[in-house]
């Protein structure tokens, strides 16, 4: 009767299952794995390894027992098991010549009994009657169908011991794809087919077993069920908890204030939780399912079904995380995209668990010999073919990725060519690996870029790669800088989006000045975030009697004549005392301070200043302070006397994002009434944006993104890096080029001196010398040296010719180094 090949293999997996089970029964009536009262072997497979009986204890090195009776030969079990391992003792660690030709041995005496068991050349009735055999045989024979197998699984054991003492050319040989290998590849799938064989006649006898057990014993198993059970309804309640119970429980989360860095953190690994959960559930329930069953006839078993559970879920798991994280790393990835990401990832998923299943499989149950060798050959295979699929499926993207590349060359170029046949492959395979290394170091950069250690490489990187992009740029040589009448317009229109920003801290000046009562609000921001104008809103808003004075770079004295003037003091030399009763007086309930830091400098007794101020809140109580402050100051502050006047906690106006940075450089194209031409710009492969279509929103983004890098969120610096940028060429037309960023080489190398005469500037923002002398307590010729070493590189402006101040254009470049230097506080750096 013909059978077709699904019932073929359903008749073969069954009859696996079966002999597993047999096997682990055979197990169980010998109390553990392996072979009993032999020597120790290198090699033991607990899924084929079957107890020897009836082995004398005591052997001569040749496996023959010596005494006075008549000699008495050894099984043949014992007889090949001494004899290997006492070539192997003779070896020791070393490779043998000789290990080729025992294994050659091995296989025959294997192929022997397999033809023996095949034909059932044993006695059925399981008595003592000798079988037939060669009188010159150094062992007696196995004479029964369990000896037999036990025999086979000693030479196939052996066999896989004697391997690793092989030669390599000796091995190869053995276990590659030559005639020898496909011969040994037949003892193997020969023994399999005796191991399942031998499985299934010894079912009835495991049956019996299990049923007599159970029935002995029945209390145990009804424990385990219960269990079970109990464990079936938790996992069915988590399976409908968790599609909206995640989700609530990250929306309650987000809504938890303050939101702390802990709490994002822990926001984003449930939100990860959520897209892995039912991998993560499957497996954990899987394999508290199999931790019940402890019986040690099912030992096998379990085994086998936890190796395809784990592989198979911790891929899927894999292939969703990885998913995971490209789409949350690429907010604006296209539909498209993401379904050739998904179809790559399973068709990798597929693969590895195709190659980890079989290969643990093998390895565990057949050992490490032909097979095995084999196998690695056909998964090299399927990973060949495994690219050249993806390469199919990527074919149009790969295309399109290198037709917008902004840097051609030669890969980029032949990809285009489209070239048919095998040419066309490898430039293709060329094409995929040149666009990866691209996206790998952008991945790499965005990484880096979160560690103070690896802000100075990466400014390196950054510089050389900008150096380049500036060379390859088309530069116009009869272009002209902007006029000075335009490049005020780009300049004053910060104004319009400064006004969107920082609105929760408006809101909280707001509420503490409805509410009462008076004291001190402090906001802090770099220098140029939008401090003053946020003040200008606060002011302009509040309904209550308020006044806004801003700190003279005159200092303290100065800023009293200036509330003065505000308050209409009509004394020719009006006192604080004065003007502070004038305050309680006018009913003025809320005092706008901006720049307050220009009231401190860094040396001992420099801050009398602010014990001064707080006289303020004697003569009115109610009064409520509203001051600025820049970020270096504050943190000085802090450490020096915040307890006289401050409350620790301040209104941080934080960094701009690329978003806010793109919206500020288009209102301010919109009020000088320009539109830039970017066609001559090469933007850097870090800051390219692949998200746009369209060539020109794509170079406008990626100058975005490098003006917002430069500047490092600071609007200031990144609208004054875009007026440089820009240029009328012949026609009056406005034309960008990539802007020169300054670079920290020098003031890397600078001295001692010169750094603490530029911290000292950025702490106050606008000083004179002869403050800085007091502060730093050095002699006035060296700091003279420095001041006039950093006119000379630019590095500080001169104002009234009596003050300094740190230029804007190399602000950033001074607080990273000072930073680097423990200078500066580094979440200012």
């Amino acid at each position: 009767m013909k059978v077709n090949a699904s019932a073929q293999l359903l008749v073969s997996v069954l009859i696996l299952l079966c002999s597993t089970i047999i096997w682990a029964q055979d197990e169980k009536t010998t109390g553990q794995l392996g072979l009993q009262n032999t020597h120790d072997i290198k090699y033991v497979n607990p899924a084929r390894t079957i107890p020897i009986a009836n082995i004398p204890s005591s052997d001569t090195p040749n496996g023959l027992t010596q005494s006075s009776s008549p000699v008495v030969k050894p099984s043949e079990a014992r007889y090949w098991l001494a004899k290997i391992d006492k070539n192997i003792n003779d070896w020791g660690n070393s490779e043998s010549h000789n290990a080729y030709t025992l294994y050659l041995e091995l296989s025959n005496a294997l192929d022997s009994n397999i033809n023996r068991y095949t034909q059932q050349s044993w006695d059925t009735k399981n008595t003592t009657r000798p079988q037939p055999r060669r009188s010159n045989a150094p062992y007696t024979p196995a004479n029964t169908q369990k000896d037999i197998y036990n025999v086979i699984d000693i030479l196939y054991s052996g066999r896989l011991r004697v391997l690793e003492y092989m030669t390599k050319n000796s091995k190869r040989e053995a276990i590659g794809t030559g005639l020898n290998g496909v011969n040994q590849l037949y003892r193997e799938v020969a023994f399999l087919k005796v191991t399942l064989h031998y499985r299934v006649d010894e079912l009835p006898t495991f049956i019996k077993s299990l049923i007599t057990e159970r029935m002995s014993a029945p209390i145990p198993a009804i424990g385990h069920l219960l269990k079970l059970i109990l464990i079936i309804i938790v996992f069915k309640y988590w399976l409908r908890w968790a599609p909206e119970g995640l989700i609530s429980l990250r929306k309650s989360l987000m809504k938890k204030t303050p939101r702390t860095k802990r709490q994002l953190r822990i926001t984003k690994l449930v939100w990860y939780f959520d897209q892995v959960k039912s991998p993560v559930g499957w497996l954990v329930f899987l394999n508290i399912i199999f931790s019940f069953v402890d019986s040690p006839s099912l030992t096998f078993f379990i085994e086998v079904a936890k190796v395809f559970v784990n592989w198979i879920m911790i891929i899927w798991m894999g292939v969703l995380l990885t998913l995971a994280i490209i789409s949350r790393a690429s907010r604006s990835l296209k539909e498209e995209r993401g379904t050739l990401i998904l179809r790559s990832l399973r068709y990798f998923g597929v693969w590895v668990v195709f190659t980890g299943l079989s290969l643990q499989l093998i390895s565990n149950y057949l050992g490490e010999g032909t097979l095995y060798s084999w196998m690695i050959l056909c998964n090299q295979i399927l990973f060949v073919a495994l690219l050249l699929s993806l390469l199919k499926i990527w074919d149009a993207t790969i295309q399109e990725e290198c037709e917008d590349e902004s840097q051609q060359n030669f890969v980029t170029q032949a990809v285009q060519e489209k070239h048919k046949g095998l040419l066309g492959i490898l430039y293709s395979f060329m094409g995929a690996a040149y666009l990866l290394k691209i996206n790998a170091s952008k991945l790499f950069i965005d990484w880096i870029a979160n560690f103070n250690t690896g802000q100075q490489m990466l400014e390196s990187l950054l510089g050389l790669e900008m150096a380049k992009a500036y060379q390859k740029q088309k530069v116009d040589p009869d272009a002209q800088p902007l006029p000075a009448e335009l490049e005020q317009k780009l300049l004053d229109c910060g104004n319009t989006i400064m006004e969107l920003q920082a609105s929760s801290a408006l809101k909280s000046i707001l509420s503490r000045a409805e509410n009462g009562p008076g004291g001190a609000i402090i906001v802090v921001g770099e220098t140029g975030v939008g401090k003053t104008t946020l003040l200008q809103r606060a002011t302009k808003a509040m309904e209550k009697r308020s006044i806004m004075v801003s700190c003279p770079k005159e200092g303290f004295d100065a800023l009293i004549q200036e509330l003065a003037r505000k308050l209409h003091v009509e004394s020719k030399e009006p006192t604080r005392r004065i003007v502070y009763e004038e305050l309680r007086l006018k009913n003025i309930e809320v005092l706008v301070i901006d720049n307050l830091h220009w009231l401190i400098r860094p040396c001992v007794g420099s801050q009398d200043n602010l014990d001064k101020l707080t006289e303020i809140f004697t003569h009115a109580p109610n009064l409520l302070c509203v001051m600025s402050l820049n970020s270096s100051t504050w943190q000085y502050i802090l450490r020096a006397r915040a307890d006289r006047i401050f409350d620790k906690s301040a209104l941080k106006i934080p960094l701009w994002t690329v978003d806010q940075i793109a919206t500020l450089i288009k209102n301010s194209c919109e009020a000088a009434e320009i539109t830039p031409d970017f066609s001559n710009v090469v933007i850097p492969r870090q800051y390219d944006d692949n998200n746009f279509d369209d060539p020109a929103e794509r170079a406008f983004s990626g100058f975005i993104r490098i003006l917002h890098g430069a500047a490092t969120g600071n609007p200031q610096v990144a609208l004054g890096l875009w007026v440089k940028s820009l240029y009328l060429d012949k026609n009056e037309k406005v034309i960008a080029r990539l802007p020169r960023l300054p670079t920290s080489d020098a003031l890397d190398n600078a001295s001692l001196t010169l750094l603490l005469v530029l911290r000292v500037i950025c702490q106050s923002e606008i000083i004179t010398i002869d403050d800085i002398v007091k502060s730093l307590q050095i002699h006035r010729q060296e700091v003279e040296g420095a001041i006039q070493l950093a006119i000379f590189n630019r590095w500080i402006d001169v104002i009234d010719n009596d003050y300094y101040q740190l230029s804007w254009y190399w602000r950033k470049v001074i607080m990273k180094v000072l930073a680097r230097q423990n200078l500066m506080p580094r979440s200012y750096g």
